[in-house]
């Protein structure tokens, strides 16, 4: 059987996680898989109390059930056996089982990827609209959301652009930014996690003044001028206005399970836009921004950063129509031509201890 559950292993680690850091580690002592999160993997300003990571360990907890019955195994998952404080994420008890069909969602795994591009502008059939807010419908306390009428998507990217813009005048937030890009092909091959530069779908222009951009005296110069982050969430905006709907993934409450939930629900939205042909792309910053203020850990923000989250905050609730429901995951989707550059893994060998052996 451990053949089998690393097969499910290589597919489940295909999940997001913020910047591509892979906050993940497994111990197979099969028929049993413990599953860790790895604090130090992501310690940007939007991670707060892990939250993010653990976004990223229900995606990847949703790949792992909807890729073992391909492999004639059925999975048991347990979150937080040694309670939800703990980086003990999970444990998954695999068996064998014969008959099994695949899930529907199987083959979009490999292909699900995101797409920064700036999309066509095509309207959201009923269809797939229906279909996107029904993918996450077995997950507990998980509400998904999307707009597709344009006056209210023209007010959700004046909002969700805020984040490029915070990006580029927060220090600790560029920071970690471009500690994860990958400025050649070469670095991005050799590191296999953060974000390959040609994800970034810039011109060649923009590509060639970026990377001038990870000096951030340079940053606070040009920004002094009043032109670097405006020009930036300009463009972030337009990119939101391009999208057929913008979409929103909430969670009931704000522990931890919760979370993990959180992620569940949005990687089967995500997988479902896949499978039907369209592309996404996942805009969690604010979400996280926001969890992270409402917290009361406004330490690391200007105040005025600090009044605009909650700004933010409120035209989001209400252009959502999302009450005081968790935001667990903001994201944009439409129809596009593939991504240019899709995020690497690391070999599964590095994250993968096996007992046993």
């Amino acid at each position: 059987m451990k053949d089998q559950i690393l097969k499910v292993l290589e597919l489940a680690v295909t999940a997001p996680s913020g910047d591509n850091c892979q906050p993940w580690k497994f111990v197979v002592d099969s028929p049993r898989v413990r599953l860790y999160n790895l604090p130090d993997k992501d310690t940007s300003l939007y991670n707060f109390e892990q939250k993010a990571s653990l976004i990223a360990h229900g995606a990847l907890l949703e790949n792992l059930q909807i890729a073992a019955p391909a492999f004639g195994l059925k999975s048991e998952i347990k979150l937080f056996p040694e309670g939800q404080q703990s980086d003990f994420v999970a444990e998954i008890l695999f068996e064998k089982a014969g008959g099994l069909s695949a899930d529907p969602l199987f083959d979009s795994l490999p292909r699900r990827n995101t797409n920064r591009r700036q999309y066509e502008r095509r309207p959201l059939s009923g269809e797939a609209h229906q279909a996107l807010l029904a993918a996450s419908d077995d997950i507990p306390g998980a509400q998904v959301y999307l707009s597709k009428d344009e006056a209210e998507k023209n007010q959700l990217a004046q909002l969700l652009c805020q984040n490029d813009r915070l990006v580029f005048e927060n220090p600790r937030l560029h920071r970690f930014l471009f500690d994860h890009i990958r400025f050649t092909p070469e670095e991005a091959a050799r590191t296999a996690d953060g974000m390959d530069l040609r994800s970034f779908e810039l011109p060649a222009m923009d590509r060639m003044a970026f990377s001038l951009l990870k000096n951030w005296k340079a940053v606070q110069i040009v920004n002094s001028l009043g032109f670097l982050s405006k020009k930036i969430t300009k463009q972030a905006e337009k990119l939101c206005r391009s999208a057929s709907a913008i979409g929103l993934v909430t969670i009931a409450e704000d522990g931890n399970a919760d979370f993990v939930n959180g992620g569940r629900a949005m990687e089967r939205v995500w997988l479902e836009a896949t499978r039907l042909g369209l592309q996404l792309h996942p805009m969690a910053g604010l979400g996280c921004l926001i969890y992270r203020i409402g917290r009361g850990a406004t330490g690391e923000f200007s105040q005025e950063h600090v009044a605009t989250l909650r700004d933010l905050e409120g035209g989001l609730r209400k252009t959502f129509g999302c009450g005081d429901e968790t935001l667990a995951m903001l994201f944009r989707v439409g129809y596009a031509a593939p991504g240019s550059a899709p995020s690497l893994r690391k070999p599964l060998k590095n994250v993968v201890e096996i007992k046993g052996t």
